[in-house]
């Protein structure tokens, strides 16, 4: 019987220490094409204005280095997944991944990277993540509202835009790769004034405008 005892708990410790060595996987929202761009030293710059767009707030409770991810057969609860980890701190991700594309897509110098002249004018855009979601089963969901300020007198602008995506694979990189295309179509839409760019995504929905 004691031969026995031990043997199962060595069978338990076993298993405990195969769910401790499970490993660490970490997820960026940066795209390939951003990835290029930061590496890149020709930037062609076409505006003729510079751009500084700040990510002012997100959503607390996703404001972790932790996935956050929604469990529809248990809402309201979530869960942490203390083994998929964001390679950098959400809030820096959404920043750089926006500031990025959103300077591209305009051809404006984004001026929090780099001095230009201070005569330059500056397109102003104050942005809020009101929420950010990776839903088990379905997809993503990214709202966001923004004031677009243009260069000189002209009026600023309060925009939003309420963008999911459709995801059936339970996995956390396809979240992550919706989640990076949603983000996408938020640059786009930021560049264009709040209205939409292009023809989104398949299985991407994008509602939203400015006042």
């Amino acid at each position: 019987m004691q031969q026995w005892k031990w043997a199962l708990g060595g069978v338990v410790l076993g298993l405990l220490g195969g769910c401790a060595s499970l490993p660490t996987q970490y997820f960026s929202l940066a795209s390939p094409g951003q990835i290029a761009a930061a590496e890149s030293d020709a930037l062609p710059w076409s505006a003729d204005y510079g751009m500084r767009l700040k990510v002012v707030s997100i959503p607390a409770e996703v404001n972790r280095l932790q996935l956050l991810v929604r469990d529809p057969a248990a809402d309201p609860s979530v869960e942490i997944l203390n083994q998929s980890l964001w390679a950098a701190p959400l809030g820096d991700q959404l920043q750089s991944a926006l500031a990025a594309q959103v300077s591209t897509l305009l051809g404006a110098p984004d001026l929090q990277q780099m001095t230009v002249s201070p005569s330059m004018p500056v397109r102003d855009i104050k942005l809020r993540i009101t929420r950010f979601e990776l839903i088990w089963g379905q997809g993503t969901r990214l709202d966001a509202v923004w004031v677009d300020q243009p260069p000189g007198q002209n009026p600023a602008r309060l925009c939003q835009a309420h963008i999911s995506t459709v995801g059936t694979q339970p996995e956390v990189a396809s979240l992550v790769e919706h989640q990076r295309q949603a983000l996408h179509q938020l640059a786009a839409s930021i560049a264009g004034a709040g209205v939409p760019v292009g023809s989104p995504v398949s299985g991407l929905v994008l509602k939203g405008g400015c006042t």
